[in-house]
């Protein structure tokens, strides 16, 4: 699509609508119980966005930024559409918590970047971003609800707008660093809101239930903007109440008979995980026909466990559109429904393991994407994995304050067109689009690639009591040479765990699979690991948090000081000789195997002893793990004594115990 500055602006687009509808409710905010506790009709958010826009003219605050901070209410609503209105820049800013919280800070750097003149909260909000105040460089801002600036604002203000201004500033979720001000303008979101309107299959007629902030881009773009760009039905729920009861969201879809929703894997999971067959009997979800899941690599087992749970409710699987999408894209790269693509190939083998990807679609109308070697900025053919780098209408403009250009690339083949580098690595293959993670968030250990999705997805399985999604892998030290895994665990379940068992099914699994030895295994609760507002695991703070020394878990053995194993190697102190070796597998299998003393010597034979497969892979990853090496889970099947199990580890030329 191409725009130009006659393009029907999203103030036009507002105005059209509240011609059309009147005062019609057409916006509306659940509370706790889903139950609709206040709405806004077209004609009354134009009008109070023309009112507030009047005053941010007053303050001259045309392409300065306006940040708004606030939750899923009409106050941040009418904020952002007047930014759009006034061509002031919108900065949509999630409220802090608690002084010094993660969302403090955050905050706290977010002003410091766009050095706002003008902060708008929520009454609530008030005295937290006050005392954020103190601690910016930039305290020098306005703080004001929408209340007290439209109680002194009559008749009503729309600048004319071009498509190179910038339209909103979204701060990235930082998964892989400190959060980016990515510059939206009003050019690549029509393009974008576009996009949407014919991927998501939107219209006057849609209803959509949303439970995303609004200060994220999905939750922005995806569920706000692109229902009022199209006319539709929205009913917004706070995204802490899904959260807690993710039955609400379907409960939600069922009363209101909502066509479009959806989130990131782990929405999809939780209502697989937490609601009964005796709530699911309350559910009607038939008129559920645009299921996007995005924001994170789409898992095949998320689509299929969902889709078999509540087929009985009248969901069909064919309703998912899996797709991929990023702030600096303004949202939307891919996506389709699954009855519109080949179901067969969507999914496929993720190279060098067992685990499986799901296509993210077909790359939508507006984008030319490439998947290039980095290293020599080369496109590769269909079927190699490569960077994912994007071009089009709907890419952002800048990032804030950022002079270095080096995201942005030419390619020899596409002359004239600038791409955008996006960390991500993926495929291209029979047309649709397959991501396998994050550049950044690579594992790189002896030379192999691992993304850690493919560790997380399997690891989270291998216990009832693991939190699916809790998973996390990184790597850590000076070389970053050292795997580390952190499991979340249900809060329920932890009295009755024990984990060292969970740490060895955790070991040998990976060592099994993926043939590295995990050098930190950490069980922690629940909402332990640090994530995104979207609920996306930020992996670099985490590896930050285990270096020095400040994540702390529940399992005695990972309370070691990570730093100082990190930088002595993966071994504890460790026997060296064939007596000493001898002797620690002996006590080891007495304790291990709760056998009465005496009962083992170097020569008595090792099936007497009775070990299954199981004992002798949970056997092998406790000595694989103290003695710092890889160990197959079958060793202890493979040799019939104790003697013949130390040669084994002390002749192999392979093995370096302790090094």
């Amino acid at each position: 699509m191409y725009l130009n500055d006659s393009h029907e602006f999203i103030p036009s687009v507002l105005e059209r609508h509240a011609v059309r509808y009147d005062d019609v409710p057409m916006l509306h905010f659940l509370d706790d119980w889903g139950g609709v506790c206040s709405s806004l009709s077209y004609s009354r958010m134009h009008h109070e966005a023309r009112r507030l826009a009047l005053e941010y003219e007053k303050r001259n605050l045309r392409q300065k930024a306006v940040v708004i901070i606030g939750e899923t209410t009409g106050d941040f609503v009418v904020a952002f559409l007047a930014c759009l209105y006034s061509g002031a820049i919108a900065v949509p800013a999630a409220p802090p918590r608690r002084i010094n919280s993660e969302s403090f800070r955050r905050l706290q750097c977010i002003l410091d970047s766009v050095s706002a003149e003008l902060v708008i909260v929520g009454e609530q909000h008030k005295t937290l971003v006050s005392e954020v105040r103190n601690y910016t460089k930039a305290n020098e801002f306005d703080i004001r609800t929408v209340k007290q600036l439209l109680n002194g604002s009559t008749g009503g203000f729309a600048n004319r707008t071009c498509l190179k201004d910038a339209a909103f500033i979204q701060f990235s979720s930082g998964t892989t660093g400190d959060p980016k001000g990515v510059v939206i303008s009003h050019g690549a979101l029509l393009s974008n809101l576009e996009i949407i309107q014919k991927t998501f299959r939107l219209s006057s007629d849609s209803k959509l239930v949303g439970w995303l902030p609004m200060f994220h881009d999905m939750g922005l773009v995806g569920n706000l903007l692109s229902m009022l760009y199209v006319g539709g039905v929205s009913y917004m729920m706070s995204p802490n109440i899904f959260m807690q009861k993710p039955l609400l969201w379907l409960q939600s879809i069922t009363q209101y008979k909502a066509n479009t929703s959806g989130g990131p894997n782990f929405a999809y999971d939780l209502c697989v995980e937490k609601i009964t067959d005796n709530e699911q009997e309350q559910l009607d979800l038939e008129s559920w026909k645009t299921a996007f899941n995005g924001a994170e690599v789409v898992r095949p087992s998320t689509i299929q466990s969902f889709s078999d749970k509540f087929f009985k409710n009248g969901f069909d699987k064919k309703s998912f559109l899996p797709c991929y999408g990023m702030a600096e894209a303004t949202l939307l790269v891919s996506g389709s429904h699954l009855d519109s693509i080949d179901i067969s190939s969507a999914v496929q083998q993720c190279p060098n393991t067992q685990f499986k990807i799901h296509s993210s679609g077909p790359v939508c109308d507006g984008w030319i994407v490439k998947v290039v070697d980095p290293d020599h900025d080369i496109p590769l053919k269909d079927g190699d994995i490569g960077e994912i780098w994007i071009s089009g209408e709907s890419l952002f403009s800048d990032y804030w304050g950022i002079s270095d250009k080096s995201h942005l690339r030419e390619l020899a083949s596409e002359k004239g067109k600038l791409f955008y580098r996006t960390g991500d690595y993926g495929k291209i293959e029979n047309k649709q689009l397959f991501i396998t993670g994050r550049k950044k968030e690579m594992i790189i250990i002896r030379g192999r690639n691992i993304f850690p999705h493919d560790i997380e997805g399997a690891v989270c399985e291998l216990h009832s009591a693991f939190v699916k999604n809790g998973a996390a892998a990184v790597s850590v030290g000076n070389q970053c040479e050292n795997l580390v895994i952190v499991q979340e665990l249900e809060r329920f379940e932890i009295k009755r765990l024990d984990f060292r068992d969970l740490e060895n099914r955790i070991y040998s699994f990976v060592s099994s699979y993926f043939s590295i030895a995990p050098a930190f295994i950490g069980l922690v609760v629940k909402g332990k690991l640090p994530r995104t507002t979207s609920g996306k695991i930020k992996r670099i703070q985490l590896a930050k948090l285990l270096e020095d020394g400040s994540f702390s878990v529940l399992n005695k053995y990972s309370r070691r000081d990570l730093k100082l194993k990190a930088e002595l190697g993966n071994a504890i102190v460790v026997p060296r000789d064939r007596k000493s070796l001898a002797k620690y597998i002996i006590d080891k299998m007495h304790q291990e195997l709760k056998l009465p003393g005496g009962t083992l010597s170097v020569d008595t034979p090792l099936f007497q002893v009775g070990i299954d497969s199981s004992a002798a892979a949970g056997l092998t990853a406790s000595f694989g793990k103290e003695l710092g090496v890889s160990l197959e889970p079958t060793l202890l099947l493979e040799v019939e004594t104790i003697e013949d199990l130390v040669i084994r580890l002390m002749g192999d030329t392979d093995i370096k115990i302790g090094v």
